[in-house]
């Protein structure tokens, strides 16, 4: 197995200091490369990050501190990668290619964290694939793509990766530019950046087919590009490209919005939006101002509060943002910087502090423009 020196500094938790990696892997630890022990990849969580510019997948073990440690080289994708998702089984990571026709598939070696490609005959969506979203099972798999003519598409995601439509595509507006499913997996909403929409879908729990929600598609207010929901789908929260976050209540019966606030991010073009696993914290990052926004979730109105500090400063062009599945760590790709930027996260507060920066460097020269990290559970 072969490691990569990434640079990163140590990490503070607490009245303890843990130096980066604590689980050793391969000739090196995580982020700074020291160290000899040899566990295999399936003793670690898995992160994967798609590369923009250079049309290929990073290969990265995380340790439970989010330490990490750059496993293998680049997997060849698409023609620039813009999300990439992996299922909840850590079966499968499906990566959508913005300038490609097609889904880049692979089935997950959790031995060794290598990719392995599934035929693209088979994961064909029709123009510019944005974005794509499980439901909890991992067994269907739901895909935005177009730009001008935007659509969702519904595929049962079959035993060796192949995706089998279900029914028709369904329009969502222009450039639908991410999607996001609630935790029951019942209702799904498509935020569509150019035709300043939200779309809203209920999903059928037997044949994972889709019927939009009456009274979709809701206003946005200056062009959605994300969706997430709350741990408990009371709140659905949309990040906007004029920097506001628009929150919803949700009809538990319907899947239908009632907007409730809207509230600036701190920050220009809030894109990637995500809440951790407690539905105390929110966190949104902002691409043309370098930072990321961090809020807390009233769990009653569903209003956001910023944290203390709120934003913090990142890299240049903060164009994901993910949680560790401890929720104890944010990882940010800073398209421009060409790395990874690795927060601690205070469960009290929801302050970030910046503990590590990382890269690609098992290839040189063959990476370039990090824009999304899927992690296994």
């Amino acid at each position: 197995m072969r490691c990569a020196t990434l640079t990163s500094s140590p990490t503070r938790l607490g009245l303890f200091i843990l130096m980066p990696w604590v689980l050793l892997v391969a000739c090196g630890g995580g982020d700074n490369g020291a160290g000899s022990s040899t566990p295999s990849a399936s003793a670690m969580k898995l992160a994967y990050v798609a590369n923009w510019n250079s049309g290929n997948v990073s290969t990265f073990g995380v340790n439970s501190d989010g330490s990490v440690t750059a496993l293998l080289p680049p997997t060849v994708a698409g023609q620039h990668p813009h999300t990439i998702n992996v299922d909840p089984a850590a079966r499968f990571v499906y990566v959508a290619n913005h300038e490609s026709d097609f889904l880049s598939g692979y089935t997950v070696n959790k031995t060794t964290g290598a990719l392995a490609p599934v035929p693209a005959a088979t994961l064909t969506t029709g123009d510019s694939p944005h974005a794509s979203v499980f439901d909890k099972s991992g067994k269907f798999l739901y895909v935005v793509n177009g730009i001008a003519a935007a659509q969702i598409t519904a595929n049962i995601v079959n035993a060796d990766g192949t995706l089998t439509r279900i029914g028709a595509p369904i329009p969502t507006g222009a450039h639908s530019h991410n999607l996001g499913i609630d935790p029951s997996g019942r209702f799904i909403y498509v935020a569509s950046q150019d035709s300043n929409q939200i779309f809203a879908f209920t999903v059928n729990q037997s044949t994972g087919g889709l019927t939009q929600i009456p009274g979709s598609p809701y206003a946005g207010t200056s062009g959605p590009l994300d969706a997430v929901v709350d741990q408990t789908t009371q709140f659905a929260y949309v990040s906007n490209s004029g920097g506001e976050i628009q929150a919803f209540m949700i009809d538990p019966a319907t899947g239908g919005l009632t907007p409730i606030g809207v509230i600036l991010s701190g920050g220009l073009f809030a894109h990637t939006i995500v809440i951790d696993h407690t539905n105390n914290f929110l966190y949104t990052g902002n691409i043309n101002s370098n930072n990321v926004s961090g809020f807390q979730i009233n769990h009653s109105s569903g209003a956001l509060t910023a944290v203390q500090g709120s934003p913090f400063a990142t890299g240049n062009q903060p164009e994901g943002v993910t949680l560790h599945p401890t929720d104890e760590v944010l990882f940010v790709t800073n398209f421009g910087d060409q790395n990874v930027s690795r927060f601690s996260i205070n469960s009290t507060t929801g302050q970030l502090t910046l503990s590590g920066i990382f890269q690609d460097t098992t290839a040189p020269g063959s990476v370039s423009g990090p824009i999304s990290v899927g992690i296994t559970d």
